[in-house]
């Protein structure tokens, strides 16, 4: 409408400088600069159809906030229906034909400055940028996309350093010098040490021959070449496009013209080939050293393969070889943050790739041994609880009351610590292939800490049960009760006995559960997960990563203590601040001492830093004063039942040799050698982390499973007794079929 009549007008809008504003609602003014060489309409924005010659108009970061909802937009040649942009809705400015835009069936969400219409239906809680910043939120997939705008510094915090090499620059008359690694001033000792095996050269530009050039680059580098993939900015620049590298090319690939570089201000021409090309002066002369980016974009060396996209369409990275992108957003992470165990990436790409895609278990032979002893200790468990409880006839000695109540608590722990191994092997089949993407999710979910805690019972209950039948045992033998044999049992005895039951679960759930109690978070929560502000927090994130992305947005103003002092409390109440909570803000999961390791097993492997040490120290000592107990028991007892003369007591010596070399050998192969490694890994001697689920899954389990069996030779002799039924069965079949 213009002075309240109907018109085209809107089929031939030009964006022009200073064009007279026709329309009533001043829509014809809604132009937008995507590039120096392009300005179009903010109706041609995002709508399929390139208007810059560079498409720049088609790539900005408003076309990822499009409405489901289409419509015929007011200001196009394009008549078909095209969705719009989420900031157009309900905004004041009718942009679709009929007013879909601005009517009232857009559902609302948030309040004050972040009231806003809901994407797809809902309402999610949004980033909040902070006051001097440009915009005054963001949705939450669009953090960290445009860091210029909002969230800059945190944002820049949240990217995990890589190491990089030393570079120093001087300008001495016309020239420019640059020195990297070995070859600066001050490093003379590491030149005398090594050799001298610096040069100068002349840095050749690509295109740097221009009318009218004063200053030249000249570079001191070493004469060997080198793996130029974990160098960045200049320095990978210089030494690419002067022959340095053996593995990278030069990223100068296209020439600097006139109309390259649009966003630099007072850049001066000069002829050059393949035409006139831009340079710029500062106070040593001209030069032409600029990245030519391919949407007219010019930058300068240092963010060239910097891991930034500088440019805005990634072209200052393409060119690299020092960095990979990441799958699903516009980051980069250099090639050595590649499967280093370590998220970089948002949606996981730098890690679960074809190249280093993780498993719950990662080897086979580590899944079949932990299926089968799953399997086996399951059954065997299972048998001795319901012989104990429903086929042995009742006690009536002191001694084989005691040996029956706990080797029945002996199978309890054995099922528990079976059923741990079948419930992860059966995890493990089901997401095998898309465990890698949710392993953040695995370790830091309830599931995973009610497996740690069932196989922590279960190790627990069997390590202790063993320890104290060995004592009633030795008990037994100086009395003399395995002769004789004894009054019937009274009342008082079995309390006694079920106290002590009782006292042996209470201490193994208690220990069990100590790592997951909520006033015990900041002595055993190992990092916080946000999964749906995953592009601000990478991964898992401990505090040594949180803090500095909480300086980057707040400054230093709400950190009051100090670094090692912060409790998680206190990060979390921080961190809230930074978004919305008319939604229950920014869901976070916690990793607990049990999701260390994708088995979910006890953290025993430990650092001297490490909050959990002394914890995890004490049990570790609480299982090796049990094995100890066994093994003196045994000792005694042997010594004992040796010096009684009775044939009777020589065959039970015989008997209980026997016994305790296999009690012994078990326990010493299991915990001796997982003791040693857990020392060495403690004093940093040795990382056994790589060792961790070997030791879990196939050697941890064997004193669990299979020395509760040795307390109870009629099981083992009923299960051998069944295999020889079998086979001889089997074997006889098969003769009467050869005979047939």
């Amino acid at each position: 409408m213009v002075n309240g009549f109907p018109t085209t007008i809107s089929t031939h809008i030009l964006c022009v400088r200073d064009m007279p504003i026709l329309c009533d609602d001043k829509l014809d003014g809604k132009c937008f600069t995507t590039d120096r060489h392009c300005r179009v309409h903010k109706h041609r924005l995002c709508d399929g159809h390139s208007d810059c010659k560079s498409g720049a108009d088609e790539k900005v970061s408003a076309c990822s906030r499009l409405t489901k909802r289409k419509c015929e937009r007011r200001m196009t040649q394009v008549t078909s229906l095209l969705p719009i942009l989420y900031d157009w809705v309900q905004d004041g400015v009718v942009d679709c034909v009929g007013g879909h835009d601005e009517d009232f069936s857009w559902e609302r969400c948030g309040t004050g400055s972040t009231n806003r219409v809901q994407r797809d239906g809902k309402c999610i809680d949004v980033f909040l940028c902070r006051p001097e910043e440009a915009l005054t939120y963001l949705e939450l997939e669009d953090v960290c996309a445009n860091a210029a705008t909002c969230g800059g510094k945190a944002c820049q915090n949240s990217y995990s350093g890589v190491t990089r090499s030393a570079i120093t620059e001087t300008v001495k008359g016309n020239d420019r010098l640059i020195r990297s690694g070995w070859c600066q001033k001050g490093l003379e000792a590491l030149k005398e040490l090594i050799g001298d095996r610096c040069t100068e050269q002349d840095f050749i530009h690509p295109f740097h021959e221009f009318e009218g050039k004063t200053l030249t680059t000249r570079l001191t580098v070493s004469k060997l070449q080198s793996d130029c993939r974990y160098f960045f900015g200049k320095q990978y620049v210089f030494k690419s496009c002067s022959g340095q590298c053996h593995n990278t090319e030069c990223p100068l690939k296209k020439p600097i013209l006139h109309s390259s570089c649009g966003n630099i201000k007072n850049i001066q021409y000069s002829i050059a080939q393949p035409g006139v090309t831009v340079i710029a002066k500062d106070r040593y002369g001209y030069h032409n050293n600029f990245f030519a980016c391919n949407n007219y974009i010019c930058l300068p060396f240092f963010k060239i393969c910097d891991l930034v996209d500088d440019c805005g369409d990634g072209s200052d990275e393409g060119n690299c070889e020092n960095s990979v992108k990441c799958s699903e957003s516009s980051r980069y992470v250099a090639v050595s943050q590649m499967c280093d165990g370590i998220v970089d990436c948002p949606d996981f790409s730098d890690e679960c790739n074809s190249v280093c895609h993780r498993r719950s278990i990662e080897n086979t032979g580590i899944m079949v041994c932990a299926t089968l002893m799953g399997v086996i200790g399951t059954v065997l468990s299972l048998v001795q609880i319901s012989k104990s409880l429903f086929w042995d006839e009742p006690s009536k000695t002191d001694s084989t009351f005691v040996n029956r109540v706990v080797s029945t608590l002996i199978a309890l722990g054995d099922f528990l610590t079976s059923s741990y191994l079948l419930i992860l092997v059966a995890f493990h089949w089901a997401h095998q292939n898309s465990f890698c993407e949710k392993q953040l999710a695995w370790v830091s979910s309830w599931s995973c800490q009610f497996i740690g805690i069932v196989s922590t019972t279960g190790t627990t209950i069997t390590s202790l049960s063993m320890a104290v039948v060995s004592l009633f045992k030795l008990q037994g033998t100086t009395r003399g009760l395995r002769y004789r044999r004894s009054k019937d049992i009274d009342q008082k005895f079995k309390k006694k006995v079920f106290l002590m039951v009782i006292a042996i679960s209470f201490v193994a759930v208690s220990i069990a559960v100590t790592p997951i109690i909520p006033n015990f978070e900041d002595g055993f929560v190992n990092g916080i997960t946000y999964e749906d502000a995953a592009q601000l927090f990478l991964g898992v994130m401990t505090k040594e990563k949180l803090l500095p992305i909480i300086q980057g947005y707040h400054g230093t103003r709400m950190i009051t203590r100090s670094e090692t002092g912060l409790s998680w409390a206190r990060i979390r109440s921080i961190v809230s601040s930074i978004f919305t909570t008319d939604n229950g803000g920014v869901q976070h999961r916690k990793l607990s001492f049990y999701g260390n390791d994708p088995v979910c097993l006890f953290k025993f492997f430990v650092l001297p830093d490490d909050p959990q040490l002394t914890f995890v120290w004490s049990y570790i000592s609480l299982q090796f004063v049990c094995f100890l107990t066994v093994a003196l028991c045994h000792t005694v007892i042997a010594v004992l039942v040796t010096r009684n003369n009775s044939v009777e007591g020589s065959n039970l010596s015989s008997k209980l040799n026997r016994k305790i070399m296999l009690v012994c050998a078990t326990d010493f192969c299991c915990w001796m050698p997982f003791l040693i490694c857990c020392a060495l890994h403690t004093a940093e001697v040795v990382d056994m982390s790589p060792w961790y689920q070997v030791f879990s899954l196939t050697i941890m389990p064997i004193n669990a499973i299979i020395n509760p069996l040795l307390y109870n030779s009629e099981t083992v002799s009923a299960a051998l007794k069944f295999c020889k039924q079998k086979f001889m069965s089997s074997t006889a079949a098969n003769k009467i079929s050869l005979q047939l």
